[in-house]
């Protein structure tokens, strides 16, 4: 199996322009939600760059392993570690449940107008054991963050 590379953002949907005020005659199109995953690491680690503009919908960490006690798990960019997902402590093996709040909810709705590296920041307790991996979803828009090319 071969993969395929699309520069973006890609849109997709029946009817490309609004011609008229009748369902079917309005622009139906949307963009592609799109995925990235990468291991957990007992270390700080920088596992995924999102395109400008993108729309983070969803970050999934996986436990497989139990990290140790008083480890914690952070998820953010350069400027701040806990941008994304706020520090978990000692993530036990499963699907870990986020409460974001009001700044992280904004942070994730634009990375911004460049690419942003997201990072996973290991920290508290040095971990020594402890395994998993990290699954971002994203919606990839232009660079504004705008859904729809400027102009039809």
């Amino acid at each position: 199996m071969s993969f395929s590379t699309f520069s973006g953002p890609v849109r997709a949907g029946t009817v490309r322009y609004t011609t008229g005020t009748t369902v079917g005659n309005i622009d139906n199109t949307g963009v592609v939600v799109l995925s990235q995953s990468a291991a957990l690491g007992l270390t700080t680690s920088a596992p995924f760059v999102v395109p400008a503009g993108s729309q983070i919908l969803n970050i999934f960490v996986d436990v497989t392993t139990t990290f140790t006690t008083g480890a914690t798990l952070a998820v953010g960019n350069s400027t701040t570690a806990a941008a994304y997902v706020t520090a978990i402590t000692t993530p036990a093996v499963g699907r870990q449940a986020l409460t974001l709040t009001a700044a992280q909810i904004t942070a994730l709705s634009n990375v911004g107008t460049t690419d942003m590296q997201v990072l996973v920041t290991m920290a508290g307790t040095t971990a020594t054991a402890g395994a998993g991996f990290i699954t971002i979803v994203y919606a990839q828009k232009t660079s504004s963050g705008a859904e729809a090319p400027a102009s039809a």
